[in-house]
């Protein structure tokens, strides 16, 4: 695997002020708050098993957590995912207001 070089990566974070793509949040502050499982990473937008390159263009900032969730699914099946998980820990979250 070829290793990107931090000129790279910081170009990564800063076109993307920090933000991951996936879940909006500010990578820099949540890090700090909740540690290394936010901190910012780099995403391959096209996989590179799936002739994704390491080219400015398919590269995006990402939090850990969503990176490593993602591995190595289509970004539209990843972001369905999203969705879904959200959508489940709302209706958790309803329904521990309403016993309570």
């Amino acid at each position: 695997m070829k290793n990107l070089g931090w000129g790279i990566k910081l170009q990564v974070f800063e076109r993307a002020e920090y933000i991951c793509c996936y879940c909006g949040i500010d990578t820099l502050v949540y890090e700090q708050l909740y540690g290394r499982r936010y901190a910012a990473s780099i995403e391959h937008i096209i996989p590179r098993i799936k002739g994704g390159t390491d080219d400015l263009e398919n590269l995006a900032c990402a939090c850990l957590c969503c990176n490593k969730g993602r591995r190595d699914r289509d970004i539209n099946d990843f972001k369905r995912y999203l969705e879904e998980r959200d959508n489940e820990m709302v209706s958790a979250q309803l329904r521990c207001q309403r016993r309570y």
